[in-house]
């Protein structure tokens, strides 16, 4: 009897003829062998079972091949790992969604067209839901390749009706609508076409308007490149002014002249844009597709494989591009102000300044801004502050840097009476700085009341929420730790917490927590112990509990070593 070949070298084997060369390399060099194998004798299975059977037997044999397809992709997408929502990137749980979302790729098409809407109703709220791009990329594909079955009928149940959504207060599904959408158009029927692109282009043409930066990008991309490829789906108005507005100049040809001619748009297409147009639904549906060449709606192999052998999704690309022409335009910024005229106290000069002397007013400055008390307008420290601290605070020489501990960040707290408390707290604590969204809130009535002035010996750094991914790297560059107050699969609970001596203490939305594209950045979460039945604390109370948690503890250790020496 022939010895079998050990597990790498058969999954090799499988993996050349259904996969090709390419991937079977890259795979022998990872974990993935083994997946690799099973994916593909999945996929070669079903294969078989699209092949006419030639008898009796073989046509048993399809049946068994069939039935054993469905219930896999049932009970796996009855996986409980599939329902949770709050993870961090890279962590066990992550790989496990990636690993099912990957295997349920290649089971779907086993799913036969009674099921097809049955289906579709399965999957569309998972698309809803808060996963990330990275797991998304796979239901996305499964869907596209269900709604290509029956475009009109579920184009029009789940797609348009996710787009015209705009009352709704959660929007993580609408770059996922809007891919689904396009691409469903880009492959089915001539006829189909015709009838849905109308109603896709009117239900996804507001989102290219909406505040949110890295959606309203996206949306400008995946919807200019559709109506260039089909100029039919255009009004008549857009196609009369290819090479600029119109006489008519209606919001249509504006925007598509817009689209075609703005240096930005032109960047982000020749860098994103081609796996848009190249995107294959079926070969997303294969081993191929979803470990290497990209299950997502948008890129291609070139943009390399990362974790669970996913690549780049679109969506990741599009804020990647977003943050580095941010990161561009602030190092411009900065240049320019170095270059501007200074104040006697070499300040720079403000653009009100500029503006009354009648030159033209400064640039708005693009630094996160702290709050500072002019020296010699500080009378004497408050009764709080005793000792060193109270000097230097009262000399305005206090900084992030020499007040050293925490960062609280409250970029995502809005309502007034919560920020002022956890302002009067930091202050208590000796936080090294507090940031908030806008720092006008201080002027607020109701703050003052609650704050009694802890706002004027406490930095405070504004950093509004588009800016905050950004700015936390950074720090996180500077040698901070990233913790977050929330209640995750992962978190750790705060008395067993062992809080580092420089870190950023993130803080979530007062109902909604901290979104999934800010969690998965940080490097710990920690949860509050709770007994009772209420879901959550409210949060200036969990923020002065982990504040006081971070205190104990280092003024413990200060103690330990104070004591130490004395011996």
């Amino acid at each position: 009897m022939q010895q079998q070949p050990p597990l790498g070298q058969l999954t090799q084997h499988a993996a050349f003829d259904i996969l090709g060369a390419e991937l079977t390399q890259h795979a022998s060099s990872t974990q993935l062998p083994p997946r690799v194998a099973m994916l593909c004798l999945i996929h070669q299975l079903a294969t078989l079972c699209n092949d006419s059977p030639v008898d009796q037997a073989a046509a048993q044999h399809t049946t068994a091949a069939e039935q054993l397809g469905q219930g896999l992709f049932q009970n796996l997408l009855a996986h409980p790992a599939l329902k949770i929502a709050n993870y961090q990137i890279n962590s066990a749980l992550h790989r496990a969604k990636l690993r099912c979302w990957q295997a349920l790729a290649v089971l779907s098409p086993f799913t036969p067209d009674t099921q097809t809407h049955q289906v579709a109703a399965q999957l569309w709220p998972f698309l809803q839901g808060k996963d990330v791009a990275s797991v998304r990329q796979y239901i996305e594909s499964i869907v596209v390749n269900l709604v290509l079955r029956e475009p009109v009928a579920l184009m029009h149940k789940h797609v348009l009706p996710s787009l015209l959504a705009y009352h709704a207060k959660q929007h993580e599904g609408i770059t996922s609508a809007i891919l689904v959408g396009a691409q469903v158009i880009r492959h089915a029927a001539d006829a189909c076409q015709e009838e849905l692109w109308g109603p896709f282009v009117a239900a996804a043409w507001p989102w290219t308007m909406w505040h949110h930066h890295a959606i309203r990008t996206f949306a400008q991309l995946v919807l200019h490149q559709l109506l260039e490829d089909f100029p039919q789906a255009q009004p008549e108005e857009v196609s009369s002014s290819r090479h600029g507005v119109s006489s008519g100049a209606s919001p249509w040809g504006t925007c598509m002249a817009f689209f075609r001619t703005n240096p930005d748009m032109k960047r982000l297409e020749s860098s994103l844009g081609p796996g848009l147009r190249s995107y294959d639904p079926g070969r997303a549906v294969t081993p191929a597709g979803a470990l290497h060449f990209g299950s997502q709606l948008a890129g291609g192999s070139e943009e390399g494989v990362r974790v669970e052998g996913t690549p780049l999704t679109l969506l990741e690309g599009v804020t990647d591009f977003l943050i580095h022409q941010r990161a561009a335009l602030r190092k411009e910024g900065t240049a320019l102000r170095k270059q501007g005229t200074a104040l006697p106290h070499g300040r720079p000069e403000s653009a009100a300044a500029n503006a009354g002397s009648g030159g033209q007013a400064a640039l708005p400055s693009l630094d996160f801004q702290r709050k500072m008390m002019p020296r010699d307008q500080l009378a004497g420290p408050p009764s709080g502050l005793i000792g060193a601290e109270a000097s230097a605070e009262a000399r305005g020489q206090d900084s992030v840097q020499q007040r050293r501990g925490f960062i609280l960040v409250a970029s995502l707290v809005d309502k007034v009476p919560n920020l002022a408390g956890l302002t009067r707290t930091c202050e208590v604590f000796s936080a090294a700085a507090m940031v908030v969204s806008d720092k006008r809130v201080t002027k607020d009535p109701a703050f003052a009341s609650i704050s009694v002035t802890a706002d004027q010996w406490l930095p405070l750094i504004e950093v509004a929420e588009p800016y905050l991914v950004q700015w936390m790297l950074q720090k996180r560059a500077q040698g901070f730790t990233l913790v977050g107050v929330e209640q995750t699969a992962e978190s750790v609970l705060l008395p067993d917490f062992a809080f580092p001596r420089d870190c950023v203490l993130l803080l979530g939305r007062e109902r909604e927590g901290i979104p999934m594209q800010i969690l998965q950045l940080l490097d710990h979460t920690v949860e509050i112990p709770q007994l009772g039945l209420i879901r959550s604390l409210n949060v200036h109370v969990s923020g002065a509990i982990s504040m006081y948690e971070y205190s104990t503890q280092h003024l413990t250790q200060e103690r330990g070593r104070q004591a130490f020496k004395e011996e």
